[in-house]
């Protein structure tokens, strides 16, 4: 009987140390990315630029880019206004990990809170949340000067409307001086 009590007891003994010496079998908090969301720039009343940064380190990662949501109702938490955000995958980084997304169509006089996002396929991990507010009118907005067919007495130029600034436009010309 003495023995039986020794071995039970050396079986408790060894299971005890077997159970102890198990870790938790969970997927370790450093798998994800640094990401960090970035400041905001060219906002006029239907568009905004907005900027995040991605560690470039061999991570497992599905998808990463920006999130945006207007601010509608005061007294929601952050994360029931991000509950309903408008995730924008981005495709490419600078060798730093700089990234953009041109928003478009946005409301003119409201208050946008965007956040950078990576996605592992574990978990999703944020930026830092941050915000811009579109004004309710202003000048008209222009895109980019594209020059071409440029010859000795003449050129084409193209420079497109982006936003007419809350007023109907009348005219639109180009002035150049020699």
């Amino acid at each position: 009987m003495k023995t039986l009590r020794y071995i039970l007891g050396a079986l408790m003994l060894l299971a005890l140390m077997q159970i102890s010496s198990c870790s938790k079998d969970t997927y370790p908090d450093s798998f994800a990315p640094g990401i960090k969301t970035g400041s905001y720039s060219d906002v006029y009343r239907k568009g905004a630029t907005i900027y995040g940064n991605i560690s470039l380190e061999d991570y497992q990662m599905e998808s990463f880019g920006m999130e945006y949501t207007t601010l509608t109702r005061p007294g929601l938490s952050i994360e029931q206004y991000f509950a309903t955000a408008q995730q924008m995958p981005v495709d490419s980084v600078d060798e730093e990990g700089n990234f953009s997304v041109a928003l478009e169509n946005l409301e003119p006089g409201k208050i946008y809170l965007y956040r950078s996002y990576v996605n592992s396929g574990y978990t999703t991990v944020y930026g830092a949340d941050s915000s811009f507010q579109t004004p309710k009118n202003n000048a008209p907005v222009f895109g980019n000067v594209s020059i071409d067919s440029i010859t000795y007495t003449s050129f084409n130029i193209e420079v497109p409307l982006l936003d007419d600034g809350g007023d109907a436009i009348e005219q639109m010309a180009f002035i150049y001086k020699e």
